[in-house]
């Protein structure tokens, strides 16, 4: 088959977005069987890791955006930041209320123009549309052109949902209306795919009751087998692992939930514990709270196996997102033990005090920090029944053989 793969963001092994890591290895493991031809957007200095994807797969339409990422604010609730949010989905969604889509931006159209020429020169059997984002832009223009999927890394509307449950005032009038505009327009591109596949059984669920006319899957993702520089990983007393982009909202509130409300509990009782964040676009702001506390911030780092293999435990507190967290899934599937809130978990499913620890406020995360920093038995046991958990549920080749079955059925169908 050939399979166009169109996505926002440029995959790449260590990406800093989870998506992208995820999407890479798929392809990756896709391009052993099928023709796989790319259509990407990318950050401007992201252009060495463009030359390297294109040794490895078909590029046929890549274009910088536009865009830079703006250096993020520590979140803050209030009614202001609710209804700027409000205003900009209403501009961004309103549009599909009338069956019409949001107004492209320069290097938008720009893509969408060499996407076109690409699809007609190349004519592959799917199209396959990554991320709710772009199959909002291009789901409706892209079904006349071919059997076109879409990938739902999240369903958007549920953090949106979220937010808006955990607002309160004012600010939650503002939400609960960007949470409607949200999903009218995430339902509203679905419809035109010939199947939509979220990342979870959980998601597909939730978009089979918002929309039961739509055809939902699940492409179940797959991490290739990790492997440390050591068989037996080195690892330091009192390190605490958060990995993710510090750029991004969710990651930002789970690091000041950390660092208001976690680690001062810990601390109190393990005075040594130190917390390790590493991801790109830590903000000034973040930088000044961290000063003078047992805090290291890394930024961006190409090997993140060096960290799953030096944290004593890792910490995934995320309360809005969803989807696959995939710095959850990688540190259990380096065999570090760890403690994530039910929301980080919902997409992957491991089981509580098997293979993960669950916590949903803050004394209850410092709680379970301190009984993995006390216990090396306790760490040793969900280590070793975590990679288990993986190789069993996350892999790869099986993810990727079910797909091709999917797609040749989708085929089938469609001539």
């Amino acid at each position: 088959m050939k399979i166009l793969v169109v996505t926002p963001y440029l995959p790449y092994a260590n990406a800093p977005h989870g998506g992208g890591t995820l999407l890479f290895a798929l392809l990756c493991e896709l391009a052993k069987t099928q023709e796989i031809f790319l259509a990407t957007m990318y950050q401007p200095d992201e252009q060495g890791k463009l030359d390297e994807v294109k040794k490895l797969f078909n590029v046929v339409c890549a274009v910088p955006t536009q865009r830079r990422r703006l250096e993020p604010i520590v979140p803050r609730r209030s009614f202001l930041a609710a209804l700027r949010a409000t205003v900009l989905s209403a501009g961004q969604y309103a549009a599909t209320f009338l069956g019409k889509y949001a107004h492209l931006h320069a290097d938008q159209r720009r893509f969408f123009q060499h996407l076109c020429q690409a699809i007609a020169q190349v004519q592959p059997d799917i199209i396959q549309l990554e991320y709710g984002y772009f199959c909002r832009l291009f789901a409706r223009p892209l079904s006349s052109l071919g059997l076109t999927v879409g990938v739902a890394h999240d369903v958007e509307f549920k953090p949106a949902q979220r937010l808006a449950c955990r607002s309160t005032g004012l600010e939650r009038l503002a939400a609960w209306m960007r949470y409607a505009f949200i999903r009218r327009a995430e339902v509203q591109a679905y419809r035109h795919l010939k199947k939509v596949y979220t990342l979870s059984a959980f998601d597909a669920a939730l978009l089979r009751q918002a929309a039961p006319a739509l055809s939902v899957g699940v492409r179940r993702p797959g991490l290739a087998q990790p492997i440390l520089d050591t068989a037996s990983p080195q690892r330091e007393d009192n390190m605490i692992l958060f990995a993710g982009a510090l750029y991004r909202p969710e990651n930002l509130t789970a690091v000041d939930f950390l660092l208001s409300e976690v680690m001062p509990r810990v601390w109190q009782h393990e005075p040594c514990a130190h917390l390790h964040l590493v991801g790109a676009g830590a903000p000034a702001q973040l930088v000044q709270q961290t000063k003078g506390l047992p805090v290291v911030i890394h930024g961006y780092q190409e090997r993140l196996s060096d960290f799953y293999a030096r944290a004593t435990l890792a910490v995934a507190p995320l309360f809005t997102g969803g989807g696959v967290i995939v710095k959850l899934l990688e540190a259990l599937a380096y065999g570090v033990p760890t403690v994530a809130s039910s929301i980080a978990n919902e997409g992957i499913g491991a089981t509580p005090e098997q293979e993960v620890l669950l916590a949903d406020d803050a004394a209850t995360f410092a709680k379970q920090i301190l009984a993995l920093l006390r216990s090396s038995e306790l760490r040793a046991r969900l280590s070793q029944q975590a990679k288990l958990f993986v190789q069993r549920h996350f892999n790869l080749q099986e993810s990727v053989a079910e797909l091709v079955q999917d797609y040749q059925a989708l085929l089938a169908q469609h001539t």
